[in-house]
């Protein structure tokens, strides 16, 4: 048999300490994971105080809070941004005039007849009509990347 010699001796030392912190790290990542498993399974005790929510619910109160609208015409925010999920579709709306997205929220949102929205805006029912096609037009090109044709 061989005897060790001090620098073989050496070698085999480092060795097992890196053996041994190898093996002190494993079990640790070992038993973290397992707790972490078991709190899953069981639920926490703070997650079992936190109420669930919808996910869509929280996303449009988001869009809801970054929205720039401030509108007294319409009744109900949150329709609006559930219907506007789209943000190329809410900057193009919100390029538009003042009277222009008036006369959009009114048609699209209100439901109101032309008739209704010409009298509050003072023109007549035909001119609220070609107002709104032509605001529908000037939405769609500026969503196919038209915006100047």
């Amino acid at each position: 048999m061989r005897e060790n010699t001090g620098n073989e001796s050496s070698v085999q030392n480092r060795f097992t300490a890196y053996l041994m912190s190898a093996v002190k790290h494993k079990r640790i990542n070992y038993m973290d994971k397992k707790r972490r498993i078991k709190e899953y399974e069981n639920g926490s005790p703070d997650m079992l105080l936190k109420s669930c929510t919808d996910f869509q619910e929280e996303y449009h109160r988001y869009l809801i809070e970054r929205s720039p609208w401030s509108y007294d015409a319409v009744s109900d925010v949150d329709e609006l941004v559930k219907a506007l999920d789209e943000t190329k579709l809410i900057k193009s709306i919100l390029g538009l005039k003042k009277r222009d997205q008036d006369i959009l929220i009114a048609r699209v949102f209100q439901e109101k007849e032309f008739a209704a929205i010409g009298r509050e805006l003072g023109i007549t029912e035909k001119q609220a009509e070609m107002a709104y096609y032509y605001i529908i037009r000037k939405i769609r090109k500026e969503l196919e990347g038209r915006k100047y044709e």
